[in-house]
This record gives structure tokens, sequence and C-alpha cells, in this order.
């Protein structure tokens, strides 16, 4: 177990992506925090978003020209 410090603007962000009242900061970080220079790691994390909307991937496509 280890302490951390963080800003008061950090703090509210992590608190943001608790799911329910019980879930720890540990578990947050371990979930969304993908492993330092891992491509499986974010290949994992890409597919686990949304599909884009039509507007989105206009706008990325326009973006990567």
């Amino acid at each position: 177990m280890k302490t951390i410090s963080l800003t008061e603007e950090a703090y509210q962000r992590l608190l943001m992506w608790k799911e329910t009242p019980r879930d720890s900061f540990s578990r947050v970080v371990l979930r969304i925090v993908p492993p330092k220079y891992s491509g499986a790691a974010v290949l994992e994390a890409a597919q686990s978003l949304p599909p884009l909307t039509e507007e989105q991937e206009m706008i990325l496509r326009e973006t990567c020209r």
C-alpha cells in the first residue's frame, strides 16, 4: 500500500471514474490507466470504446489528413 498526493482537480477527475461508492481508487486506476508502452493495452482500451458517431468519424478523418 502506498500513499499519494493529488491536486483537488486530479482527485475530482479520478472520483468521476468510480463506478460505485465502494469502488476503490486503486481499481479505478487499474481499469483506466494502461501499462506504459503496452500496445496491447492501448488496443484493448480502444476496442472497449463505443463506436464513433458519423460526426466524430468525419472530424477524425478531416483532422488526420
